[in-house]
């Protein structure tokens, strides 16, 4: 499987919301994001637009609205994240 750009943490929280809602509008994410922390409308936007240069969303509109889609799978982020801590821990060498 070939590596899957590095989502930070907030980054993290706005595919969480996508994996559980499915497709959304920036609006709809700004409203469910998990830590309930207060942040700026155009905070979550940026974000969107981060991801989608990470080509890990994708967006199609919908009216006057984008709506985005996770691209990859919550799977294919754990996996990758194990890979990492698997790699920093023990140097990159087999474990077991």
């Amino acid at each position: 499987m070939a590596s899957v750009s590095h989502p930070s943490n907030l980054e993290l929280q706005v595919l969480s919301v996508l994996w559980h809602r499915g497709p959304s509008a920036v609006a709809e994410i700004y409203d469910s994001m998990p830590d309930g922390k207060s942040r700026a409308y155009t905070t979550v936007l940026t974000v969107m637009q981060r991801l989608e240069r990470k080509n890990l969303v994708s967006r199609t509109r919908a009216g006057r609205a984008h709506v985005y889609e996770a691209a990859v799978t919550q799977e294919m982020i754990v996996a990758e994240k194990v890979r990492e801590l698997v790699t920093q821990t023990f140097g990159g060498r087999e474990i077991g």
